[in-house]
């Protein structure tokens, strides 16, 4: 079956970047560099019958122009033409919006590409895009959570118990989504990513029904602005492991919280961790108020006080009654 719509998923940190601009070295691949993460709040504007009526796509301009990919969009002088946006929707429908959203982006032209979005938010909803986009696939790239969290401690300021909560319930949510349309759904690993880069490349294009081109594996160095990643240029593993330099009781805590996606996923304890011990909500509710905060500065240090704190705001607005619905 041939592809016409790509969705990369995968939490923060797990290499979601590094495989957009390998997939964007195809000649047959456009994604937009900044993620759109807007599904969610497409499928909850068109389910809450907010598209009735003459001015719908005012209405939906006014829910989503604020948020982070048109902000980001704007910022690169690229800003999305809400005249250009609407001609291009075909019908008044969740993922004709969506199509319209990328082809105005990427492809104006309107070639035979494969359009694609990287937005680790549509994790929520691979079910959704899955039933949506009948010539869609995912890619779920999944890395090691103690990884990822690590990574996002140092990278925003994220605390590493609520990120590893978070990362174990996501990545269970969207396997089992996956699982459901094994055909249209591919995991692959960041590690094998890293490791065999050949190898992994070629099952992702056979698997979008493209040609491998060796292009693909020329990664520029300007791909990751965070973390050790950030500047290096091709396909490398990386030097160290955050893991191995964290404190024994803090990965050991970890792990007793991932512990069930771990086993799915295949990473093995490395604490002798053997009881899984979720964070308990009185705790989550506290981090995630300390991850506001740290997400919050950093962004307000960045863009400004104003912009840094629409920014930060905007996730949750995107995300709306999603997850409570979910």
């Amino acid at each position: 079956m041939s592809t016409d719509m790509l969705f990369i998923v995968g939490v923060g940190r797990s290499g979601t970047k590094l495989l957009r601009e390998i997939l964007n070295r195809n000649p047959r691949v456009r994604i937009p560099r900044h993620e759109t993460d807007v599904y969610p709040a497409l499928l909850l504007f068109f389910d809450n019958n907010y598209s009735s009526g003459d001015d719908w796509f005012q209405k939906l301009w006014g829910k989503v122009s604020g948020t982070k990919f048109f902000l980001r969009q704007e910022d690169d002088g690229k800003a999305i033409d809400p005249d250009e946006w609407r001609r291009r929707i075909a019908s008044p429908s969740a993922p004709a919006a969506m199509r319209a959203l990328i082809e105005t982006a990427v492809a104006p032209e309107r070639r035979a590409y494969i359009l694609g979005d990287k937005s680790s938010l549509h994790l929520q909803c691979i079910g959704e895009l899955l039933r949506d986009f009948p010539g869609g696939k995912v890619i779920h790239i999944v890395r090691d959570g103690r990884e990822v969290s690590l990574s996002a401690m140092h990278a925003w300021g994220k605390h590493p118990l609520r990120a590893i909560h978070k990362w174990t319930r996501s990545t269970l949510i969207a396997h089992a989504a996956g699982a459901a349309d094994p055909d249209r759904y591919l995991e692959i690993h960041y590690e094998d990513l890293v490791g065999e880069p050949q190898v992994v490349i070629g099952k992702v294009c056979d698997f979008l029904e493209i040609d491998f081109v060796p292009m693909m594996l020329d990664v520029p160095s300007n791909v990751e602005n965070l973390g050790r990643a950030a500047g290096v240029s091709g396909i490398t593993v990386p030097k160290s492991s955050r893991t191995a330099e964290a404190s024994a009781d803090l990965v050991r805590r970890m792990e007793e919280i991932f512990l069930p996606a771990a086993q799915t996923f295949g990473y093995a304890p490395q604490t002798g961790a053997v009881v899984h011990r979720p964070l308990g909500r009185v705790e989550r509710s506290c981090l995630a108020f300390q991850d506001f905060w740290s997400l919050l500065w950093i962004h307000c240090k960045e863009m400004g006080f104003i912009r840094g704190l629409r920014y930060v705001v905007s996730r949750r607005r995107l995300l709306g009654g999603w997850v409570k619905r979910a």
